[in-house]
């Protein structure tokens, strides 16, 4: 078992637009800070009286847009589409209308808006997928959501996200504390997403690694085929990325990916560099169509540890490791030969470097949580099947 560290995230839309986060997350800040107007809508909600709560969110929509509340006004949009859809309000007008409002807002309440904007046109077309599957690609994208395609859908993500990272070097320069209680989740995770942009970032990184391909892929679409992709530091961040296929999703996500390792590249402390390497690595591994990827990723990894001998994040790097060696260990076969036959005894030796050089680290729990694994006695056993002649089955 690996233990993941949750990530903060923006407070974000989650009844209207499904979401794929799955885990019970948590105000981060000082309950204490948390504006005191929000109680009564929260009461109101707990109780269903979801329309009275529309009310109230829209008085206090109003008010924070008079007074410039941006974080306010960021609430009261999400909180606001939450109700529309309890109540059976369209959503796709409302989807427009956040749309709008992101079109006329200033930074950062606009990269907001076009983040939330970004995963609710996701999470539309996640929730009915197979009904717009079935549409012909147009020419024209039209206004009416109801007869957009596959491939509009996901020009709309993905203009959507690149608006809301724009202008990087704004957001870079914005403190991730200035959102204040709009972050939810695990407070160790701060260091991890310093920044406005880091948070924003992540956010699209979370659907442009995601798996969906287009219908008709075309010979020359962008791929993972080059071991270029395994690079670390300045060759990776320094290298130009063109491609005719723009709109593909491995593309969207390499050029994240080498904004963010850019803006880390020389941080005293490294941590968001090395969170923020492992998942680009995990990824290209994943998506690479490379026979050699799997080696690659293994060097690279070695590579990243050498780099990190005095910090902690070494023990996370040495877990990442382990797993690849367990992974290899899986294919064992008693019959078959030597090969593969120590690779378990060789993730378990990295577990235990980990646990002890940074006890106590994020590493060293999920070395130890990989250890237990690897030390947990098991038993397989195959059995012919047959059916015995002149019975059913």
């Amino acid at each position: 078992m690996r233990l993941v560290r949750s990530s903060f995230l923006l407070f974000a839309v989650v009844t209207l637009f499904v979401t794929c986060r799955s885990k019970r997350s948590v105000v981060i800040t000082d309950p204490t800070t948390k504006d005191p107007r929000w109680a009564v809508v929260d009461s109101l909600s707990d109780q269903g009286q979801y329309a009275t709560a529309l009310d109230r969110t829209e008085a206090l929509l109003t008010e924070a847009q008079a007074a410039g509340e941006w974080r306010t006004e960021f609430r009261a949009w999400m909180y606001r589409s939450r109700f529309q859809g309890f109540i059976g309000k369209d959503v796709d007008s409302s989807m427009q209308q956040l749309e709008e409002r992101a079109r006329t807002s200033t930074v950062p309440l606009q990269q907001l808006l076009y983040s939330a904007v970004a995963e609710g046109w996701w999470s539309r077309y996640q929730m009915d997928r197979w009904r717009i599957l079935e549409r012909t690609n147009m020419q024209e994208d039209g206004d009416d959501p109801a007869t957009w395609s596959q491939a509009t859908y996901m020009r709309k993500v993905i203009d959507s996200y690149a608006a809301s990272l724009t202008p990087d070097d704004t957001l870079k320069n914005i403190p991730v504390g200035e959102l204040g209680d709009l972050l939810i989740g695990d407070l160790e995770a701060r260091k991890l997403r310093p920044t406005v942009y880091d948070v924003l970032a992540h956010r699209a990184l979370s659907v442009f690694t995601n798996s969906e391909t287009r219908l008709t892929e075309p010979s020359w679409r962008f791929k993972l085929d080059d071991p270029r992709d395994f690079d670390l530091f300045e060759p990776f961040v320094f290298r130009t990325l063109q491609h005719r296929d723009s709109t593909a999703w491995e593309f969207q996500a390499m050029r994240v990916y080498q904004a963010l390792e850019h803006q880390h590249l020389n941080d005293d402390n490294p941590d968001a560099l090395t969170d923020v390497v492992l998942q680009r690595l995990n990824h290209v591994r994943g998506a690479s169509t490379l026979a050699n990827k799997d080696s690659l990723y293994l060097k690279a990894l070695e590579t990243l540890r050498s780099r990190l001998p005095k910090d902690t994040c070494w023990a996370e790097v040495t877990v990442a490791i382990a797993h690849w060696h367990a992974e290899q260990g899986a294919k064992y076969q008693r019959l078959e030969g030597e090969q593969w036959k120590w690779e378990k005894r060789t993730a378990r030796d990295l577990c235990n470097e980990a646990i002890v050089r940074f006890p106590g680290s994020f590493g060293a729990k999920n070395a130890a949580a990989l250890k237990a694994t690897l030390e947990q006695p098991s038993i397989e056993v195959q059995v012919e099947e047959a059916v015995v002649p002149d019975e059913v089955s």
